[in-house]
């Protein structure tokens, strides 16, 4: 997650506190898009912009122009927008990726470190006995320097050291069976169990066969956001195998009490909405941002279902005034027609 600084005299500023209330919230978040912009602290294209602010396109010409007049904002030569002052305000030290680069390139064996060196209680943590008898893989011997010029790093939690290692064969004991293997090998050990990392299809059961079943809700409902998102946009690259997806719908039915109509219901709303169908394009987004489609899909339906009302209330007000109205015209006519008779001197009928 990548942050920057924001100071707390930005109380007493008057040219951000004689912003109005909407443009201040505009300029707090295009400080968030500069920030995670490349180059860092420069602005991306006016459509980027309307996109991130969900906004259009005019009014970020509109925004840009009246934090520029309030010098809160800079055009650069290239055209693109960049924050005022940004380069003081935002340190590059701030950057904790660079700090570890460049750290790294330090403490690398060519520079002419002591790869050897390990702090006191760094050493202390390595070489303690462990107390977990649940499982124990042997450490790897560390040896002389001269003996073995060859180096890697061992992690251990949150220490990390350079050491010179002898590889060779380390007892690992899992659940009271011993298994010689080699310090570098990362094979399936006693009883089948592995130690390491997962097998190379995460998405599939141990024995090979899909996790979840075709006619599974989870996977029925994989194919339904994908045959969705295919429906108003072809091209889209989608996965082949959605065990991935359905682990996800999986996830949101078992663990979040979701149900299956209501999923299926977001996936619907969320597929023909103009602006979330641009955004929703896997089965890890329609979780992410479930709550927020669920309550746009209700109350467009609440919308919906008043306008009905509203329109049968209107057609049926129409009818009765028309109805209304040939009455009177009627009743014009009746009139009319006994008041001739009467000055003819006939009997009215």
């Amino acid at each position: 997650m990548r942050w920057f600084r924001l100071y707390s005299d930005l109380l007493n500023d008057p040219k951000a506190q004689r912003l109005s209330p909407a443009l201040f919230k505009h300029w707090i978040n295009l400080l968030c898009l500069a920030n995670v912009s490349e180059p860092r602290g420069v602005l991306p294209a006016e459509h980027d912009i309307a996109f991130n602010l969900r906004i259009r396109p005019f009014e970020v010409r509109k925004i840009m122009a009246q934090l520029v007049d309030a010098g809160l904002m800079e055009r650069r030569d290239d055209g693109r927008f960049a924050p005022h002052n940004w380069e003081e305000r935002q340190r590059r030290s701030d950057d904790i990726n660079e700090r570890v680069r460049r750290h790294r390139a330090q403490n690398a064996p060519e520079n002419g470190r002591d790869i050897d060196a390990v702090s006191a209680p760094n050493q202390r943590a390595i070489n303690a006995p462990s107390t977990d008898t649940r499982r124990k893989v042997g450490a790897p011997h560390i040896a002389d320097a001269a003996s073995f010029p060859e180096s890697s790093a061992i992690g251990n939690g949150n220490v990390t050291l350079h050491a010179t290692l002898q590889k060779r064969p380390v007892d690992i004991d899992i659940d009271g069976e011993t298994e010689k293997r080699d310090s570098g090998s990362s094979s399936s050990v006693a009883k089948g169990k592995s130690v390491g990392t997962a097998s190379a299809d995460a998405n599939d059961a141990p024995n090979g066969k899909p996790r979840f079943a075709e006619q599974s809700d989870p996977l029925r409902l994989a194919t339904y956001l994908k045959a969705r998102i295919l429906a108003h946009k072809p091209d889209a690259r989608l996965p082949a195998n959605l065990q991935g997806w359905a682990r996800e719908f999986d996830l949101m039915l078992r663990v979040e009490k979701r149900t299956t109509p209501g999923i299926k219901a977001v996936i619907e709303y969320a597929t023909s909405d103009p602006f979330w169908r641009g955004v929703i394009f896997s089965a890890g987004k329609i979780r992410q941002k479930y709550d927020p489609l669920d309550t746009q899909r209700q109350e467009r339906a609440h919308n919906d279902t008043n306008n009905g009302t509203y329109q049968r209330s209107a057609e049926a007000a129409a009818a009765r005034a028309v109805a209304d109205e040939e009455t009177a015209r009627a009743r014009r006519h009746a009139k009319a027609r006994m008041v001739a008779e009467l000055e003819s001197g006939k009997a009215p009928t």
